[in-house]
C-alpha cells in the first residue's frame, strides 16, 4: 500500500495535504460530505469551494512507488455535488522532484486520471501516462459520470503493459498500452519519395513506406517513480468532492475496498436523493397551487369590481 486517504480524522488532513502557493489565487478546499450522503463522518472528502478558480493541492504517499516491475492501481471517489458545467475532477501522481508547496500545472507527473467535463458534449475520462519521460494521451474516448452521486474510478496498469479503466467497479476499457497510448511500433518513412502527376491537374502522393519507430521501446520501464498525489484542476462551478484515494499494487484489494465502501454509500445517496427530490416536488406543487389560488382570487376580485362598476352606471 502506497497511499490510503479516507479523510476520517477531522482537520488532521491539513497536516498531510499541502496547499500550493505557486499562485496566490488558487481556490481553497474544505471537508464536506455533500448534499447526499450515507454517513456524516465517513463520507467527507476534499471539496472545491470557490467558483471560477484553479486548484492545486497535494500530499506525499505513505511510501514511494517504484515503477520498475510493479502493477499500479489508482482508485478514488468523485462526487459532483454541484452541476458541473466545465471543470476537471482528475488527480495526478507526482514525481519525486515536485515541491508540493509550488505544485502547478507544469509540475511533472507520472499519471493523470479522472473525469473532465466541459459543456454537454465533453464528459470524459482523462488518462495520460508518462513513460520514459514522454507523456502520452489515451486515444479512445471513455465517458464519465456527471450526476450528483459518488462514483469510484479505478486505473490499473500492469507490468505486461496492459491497462484497465473501471468506473463503479465495472470495466469500461482495457487493452495494451502500446495500442492505446504509445506511438506505433512502425512509422512512416519520411525518406520515401512522393510523385507528382500534373498531366491532368492532379497531385498524387504515393503512400509512405512503414519502417521501425526508433522512439518505441517495449522493453523500457513503463511507469516513472511516483511519490505524491495531487489535485490540479480548473472549475467554473465549485463543489466536487474527492474521497477514498488509494494507490496500491493489489487490484483485488482495490476492488474489495470499493465494494465495501462505495457500494453502500451510493445506495443510500440514491435513496436520499429520491426522497429529497420527492419533497422538493411536493414543495413545488404546493407553490404552484398557492399561486393558482392567488391568481384565481385576484381574477374573481377584478371581475366583481367590474360588475359592481357596471351596475352603478345603470
Amino acid at each position: 500500500m502506497y497511499l490510503k486517504e479516507e479523510f476520517m480524522d477531522g482537520d488532521e488532513w491539513k497536516k498531510r495535504w499541502v496547499q500550493s502557493v505557486y499562485n496566490e489565487d488558487y481556490g481553497k478546499f474544505a471537508l464536506s460530505h455533500g448534499r447526499y450522503f450515507a454517513d456524516e463522518q465517513a463520507d467527507k472528502g476534499l471539496q472545491t469551494t470557490e467558483n471560477m478558480h484553479f486548484y492545486a493541492i497535494s500530499r506525499n504517499f505513505d511510501r514511494p512507488f517504484n515503477g520498475l516491475n510493479k502493477t499500479l492501481v489508482l482508485q478514488f471517489i468523485v462526487k459532483h455535488d454541484q452541476t458541473l458545467n466545465c471543470g476537471g475532477s482528475y488527480v495526478k501522481l507526482l514525481t519525486a522532484d515536485v515541491q508540493l508547496d509550488s505544485f502547478n500545472k507544469e509540475s511533472p507527473y507520472g499519471i493523470m486520471f479522472g473525469p473532465d467535463i466541459c459543456g454537454p458534449d465533453r464528459k470524459l475520462v482523462q488518462l495520460l501516462i508518462n513513460s520514459s519521460g514522454t507523456v502520452y494521451h489515451l486515444k479512445k474516448t471513455v465517458p464519465c459520470k456527471a450526476d450528483q452521486l459518488s462514483h469510484v474510478y479505478t486505473l490499473t496498469v500492469r507490468t505486461n503493459h496492459n491497462f484497465e479503466i473501471q468506473i463503479d467497479n465495472e470495466v469500461v476499457l482495457s487493452g495494451s498500452i502500446e495500442e492505446n497510448f504509445l506511438p506505433s511500433t512502425n512509422i512512416d518513412d519520411s525518406t520515401t519519395q512522393q510523385t507528382d502527376d500534373r498531366h491532368n491537374g492532379e497531385h498524387n502522393r504515393r503512400k509512405p513506406t512503414e519502417v521501425s519507430n526508433p522512439s518505441f521501446n517495449a522493453e523500457s520501464q513503463l511507469l516513472v517513480n511516483m511519490t505524491a498525489i495531487g489535485i490540479e484542476v480548473w472549475q467554473v462551478k465549485a463543489g466536487t468532492i474527492f474521497d477514498n484515494m488509494l494507490v496500491t499494487d493489489d487490484p483485488e484489494y482495490a476492488r474489495e475496498y470499493a465494494e465495501g465502501t462505495w457500494r453502500k454509500r451510493v445506495r443510500l445517496e440514491q435513496i436520499m436523493k429520491s426522497t429529497q427530490t420527492a419533497k422538493e416536488q411536493l414543495i413545488l406543487e404546493e407553490m404552484v397551487r398557492r399561486r393558482d389560488e392567488a391568481s384565481s382570487e385576484m381574477l374573481n376580485s377584478r371581475q366583481a369590481k367590474s360588475e359592481a362598476a357596471a351596475h352603478s352606471e345603470l
